[in-house]
């Protein structure tokens, strides 16, 4: 609440930066919907907003959802942010689900690593060990296992960044940013 025309933190993206406002058309019988567009990384979010009794000019984000989970690492790929803020977005309503997509987004990243830089052997396999992506309690990424709760999603972003920083730890220091192509 009360953001309009000044920086804040982009969910997509973690950036704090000014975001550009365009009014929807529609009234849901106690305001209006807007639109805001990140400066960082161009995603978009969609507001309520409405006047209180005290006339002052107030919103609250319809979309993307609030969740749980760090923004996504500065160097994360298009492919595997999509999936990374799907799980932030369920992470507090389905930590299961949260957990299966952060798998998928570990798996891509390691992909992504292994052909990049071979030579972080030793720490992906102790990050996929930890993940549950390899070893004796394996688990295939995207599926569901029983276990999970909010501790493994909470671990598992952990692993995203950790991963992500092996890759580029320069980059990553900062914090989140804009997806990487």
């Amino acid at each position: 609440m009360g953001v309009f025309g000044r920086p804040f933190e982009c969910p997509s993206c973690g950036m704090t930066v000014e975001h550009r406002w365009t009014q929807v058309h529609g009234i849901d019988g106690f305001g209006f919907f807007e639109a805001s567009r990140c400066s960082a990384c161009s995603h978009n979010m969609l507001w309520r907003t409405w006047f209180t009794p005290t006339l002052k000019y107030v919103g609250e984000v319809v979309f993307p959802r609030a969740g749980g989970g760090p923004p996504p690492p500065l160097r994360l790929s298009r492919a595997a942010h999509a999936d990374y803020n799907e799980a932030r977005a369920i992470a507090d309503a389905s930590p299961r689900a949260a957990a299966a997509l952060l798998r998928l987004v570990v798996s891509r990243v390691c992909a992504e690593l292994a052909s990049a830089r071979p030579a972080n052997g030793a720490a992906l396999a102790d990050t996929l060990v930890e993940a549950k992506l390899l070893g004796a309690d394996a688990v295939a990424p995207g599926v569901l296992q029983g276990g999970d709760d909010a501790n493994s999603v909470a671990m598992l972003f952990e692993a995203v960044h950790g991963l992500c920083a092996i890759g580029h730890p320069a980059a990553n220091a900062a914090g989140g940013a804009a997806p990487a192509a």
